[in-house]
């Protein structure tokens, strides 16, 4: 919510940062370069920041405010315009994936596919963030693995997976969105898990425990989230007409599901009622920091899911102000219900988890409500609109 800013005062050969930064290093060292002032003549303090979510990895805001203030003897200020900082974003690459799959004589899946083609942030200008070396971002195997991850098959028991990567070019300036690459590789492996189980006439859910075949403790954990999601959001209730229930899981140093409940009007648009997420983080050092920034991702995410949009136009970002780029209203957030599991295992994150599964428990959900299939968001209510007859 807060736009780029950045205070710089120049003061011969020492230069004074305040910035709103998640890389105050980086700020220093680029500012140094810059400037030609020695690193250790450059002092950067890294402020309390309105938002960042990736954005404030990049640069671009303070070097401005250098740009001024070397000209200037006092301190100098800078502030964008909610403008400036809509349309002059590093922003959320757009991703396309093709998914398929095969069954087996028994009905089995016997082989799954996915390939991922998005605009790389690896081997471009616009990267900074990571410590590889130039050479290394320019290594196919390093590219891939920065855009693919969340897209493998874990921890459902598949006998042959493949996964590849292909690149897009675009001169559109991209950078990571909350989750990276996760915020858009669950999305299309959890809905796609949802086509097979109806390809299959199964529920959804047995549909995922009836994968989760191996014995291992991570599986375990999967079972365990998806039971306590489904019991905690009485999986499976009847509905009225037009509402849904869609659910997600996800394996990794912190392993979750979650449970959406929808209703779809009769014009396609989309109200998400209610989300159920359980979360294994190992230990829940402070339990109230693991709810908080699970029910804020989880809002955060749902402006992708409903509305938010950015579009180009004859090379130049359309959408200026929140009165043509919408975010989520506070009448449109959703009952969140946080369950966490308690555990004896070293605590890992939870700061970017609940925005992974969001997008596909809500697409699972409209498609419960409505029959109609989302693969592309933020949804359009057009496509879910009823017809009168």
């Amino acid at each position: 919510m807060e736009p780029m800013n950045t205070t710089v005062h120049v003061r011969g050969d020492e230069v004074e940062v305040w910035s709103p930064t998640q890389f105050a290093d980086e700020v220093q060292t680029e500012i140094a370069a810059l400037s030609g002032i020695p690193t250790e003549k450059v002092t950067v303090h890294m402020t309390l920041s309105g938002g960042s979510f990736g954005r404030r990895y990049q640069w671009d805001y303070a070097a401005e405010a250098w740009q001024v203030a070397k000209e200037m003897k006092p301190p100098v200020q800078l502030l964008w315009t909610r403008e400036d900082d809509m349309q002059h974003d590093f922003y959320r690459p757009y991703n396309y994936q093709r998914l398929t799959a095969s069954f087996d004589d028994r009905g089995e899946v016997a082989a799954w596919s996915t390939r991922i083609v998005t605009t790389p942030i690896a081997g471009s200008n616009l990267y900074t963030g990571f410590t590889e070396s130039p050479e290394t971002l320019r290594d196919p195997a390093t590219v891939a693995a920065l855009e693919w991850y969340g897209a493998d098959i874990a921890p459902y028991s598949i006998p042959n997976f493949r996964l590849d990567y292909s690149s897009a070019d675009s001169l559109v300036p991209r950078s990571w969105w909350r989750s990276v690459s996760s915020s858009y590789t669950p999305f299309a492996k959890e809905c796609f898990i949802d086509e097979l189980a109806h390809a299959r006439g199964r529920d959804p859910l047995q549909y995922r425990m009836d994968l989760l075949e191996d014995a291992s403790p991570e599986t375990a954990r999967v079972r365990r989230v998806l039971e306590l999601a489904a019991k905690s959001a009485n999986w499976g209730k009847p509905l009225p007409k037009g509402q849904g229930q869609g659910i997600a899981s996800r394996l990794g140093g912190s392993c979750s599901a979650q449970v959406a409940e929808v209703s779809v009007d009769a014009d396609g648009t989309v109200h998400v009622h209610r989300v159920v997420s359980v979360v294994d983080c190992g230990i829940a050092v402070n339990p109230d920091g693991v709810r908080a920034m699970t029910e804020g991702a989880i809002n955060f995410a749902l402006t992708a899911v409903l509305s938010g949009e950015i579009t180009i136009r004859d090379g130049a970002v359309e959408q200026s102000n929140f009165h043509d780029y919408q975010v989520l209203r506070i009448s449109q957030a959703p009952e969140v219900e946080v369950h966490i599991v308690p555990s004896l295992e070293e605590p890992s994150g939870v700061g970017e988890l609940g925005a992974m599964l969001l997008p596909p428990a809500v697409a699972n959900a409209v498609f419960a409500a409505t029959g109609v299939r989302v693969r592309r968001l933020p949804i359009d209510p057009r496509m879910l609109k009823r017809s009168k007859s």
